[in-house]
């Protein structure tokens, strides 16, 4: 009559938030805004797990809009102490590593040769 999915296993959903920490921090880094999430997430850490449960209870909002899935994810990231505390490393691996290919790098700006003679 009903039939039921199979359960995915605990160390698929592991892999898969960590994939999804990776390319969130990634996402994050590629556009310069490492630093303002590391300083943001660093601190409302106390009050990451209220944010999570509120990700959980706006679940089936978010699925009305086909994001779902994707706040699920967010909902067990933050609930989780150390899914929070790898986001964290990884953003700040990332951000501050010069080998990261995504890492962020503060250059100064070419010269112009006009603006120096105004």
């Amino acid at each position: 009559m009903w039939s039921l999915e199979e359960a995915a296993s605990p160390q698929d959903d592991h892999l898969e938030l960590d994939e999804v920490i990776d390319n969130f921090s990634n996402f994050l880094v590629e556009r310069h805004m490492g630093v303002p999430a590391l300083w943001f997430l660093e601190s409302c850490r106390p009050l990451a797990f209220l944010g999570g449960q509120t990700a959980f209870f706006l679940s089936p909002l978010a699925a009305m809009l086909g994001l779902g899935n994707q706040c699920q994810k967010v909902a067990h990231i933050l609930t989780s102490r150390s899914r929070t505390n790898a986001l964290l490393n990884k953003l700040e691996s990332s951000t501050f590593d010069p080998t990261s290919s995504a890492s962020t790098t503060f250059q100064n700006p070419p010269s112009d040769a006009s603006a120096s003679d105004k």
